[in-house]
């Protein structure tokens, strides 16, 4: 009983304080459960480019208990960079880097991206970047269609995909490039570390007004094993739910 009423008291004390809302939803699998949602579900989620990525999402959005407290402190940084920049009412533009630009700062692009359509929240522009130039991995190519995707590949002097990711937004062009390209922003952008090595070599990124590191696991070490494909979707949907745990705490 005891440990029950401190439970309670905890959750009115989050709920009164609107640093979380309860909601009763159903998931994309059929099973209605109590979850609890920074800021509430959104109520029009239409502007995904396919319904599939949008069960996707809604499935990632009850597994906000995975991502750990001081994960948490750092993508709510990111949040809170881009809410001051909403409410002064000046352009979103993130760029996320990492060493090669071929795996982990190409699924943060793409589904920081998506989760800013999924929450129809506007003037968000996300770009990629690395410390060198290698490639566009293919199994990231994968593992996005895996998720519901449509990429096409881009005939040119590197692997290059255009991923749709909205009904009404463009959809995103990705190449490996550094973080410094002609078509990444020179100035005024937030900088995401998504890699420990990039963290590390690029202490400062010229131009960003903002820097957070967010470092993921990079599921390169997994390449040519019989666990190549599952590696590659966890660390998709890692990126996909935290990505939309910023958003959600964006508006």
């Amino acid at each position: 009983m005891r440990t029950i009423a401190i439970g309670v008291f905890l959750f009115f004390l989050l709920v009164g304080s609107g640093t979380i809302q309860a909601q009763t939803v159903r998931s994309a699998r059929g099973q209605g459960k109590d979850v609890l949602y920074p800021r509430g579900m959104p109520e029009k989620r239409a502007h995904v480019t396919s319904q599939q990525v949008t069960r996707y999402l809604d499935d990632r959005l009850l597994e906000f208990d995975m991502i750990d407290s001081d994960r948490k402190a750092a993508l709510l940084q990111l949040s809170a960079y881009i809410r001051e920049k909403r409410i002064r009412k000046e352009p979103v533009q993130l760029t996320f880097i990492c060493t090669g630009n071929s795996r982990r700062s190409q699924l943060g692009q793409v589904w920081a991206a998506t989760a800013a359509a999924y929450y129809n929240i506007e003037d968000i522009t996300v770009y990629s970047g690395g410390t060198i130039v290698t490639a566009f991995n293919l199994r990231i190519a994968r593992s996005l269609m895996r998720s519901g995707f449509m990429a096409e590949t881009v005939r040119g002097n590197n692997a290059d995909y255009k991923i749709h990711f909205s009904e009404i937004r463009p959809p995103l062009i990705c190449f490996s490039k550094k973080y410094d390209d002609p078509s990444n922003p020179k100035s005024d952008f937030g900088a995401v570390m998504v890699c420990a090595d990039a963290d590390e070599h690029c202490p400062v990124v010229p131009g960003a007004e903002f820097r957070v590191a967010i470092p993921y696991d990079d599921p390169r070490l997994s390449d040519h094993s019989d666990w190549e494909d599952e590696t590659y979707d966890e660390r998709n949907a890692q990126i996909a739910r935290e990505m939309l745990f910023v958003m959600a705490n964006s508006r």
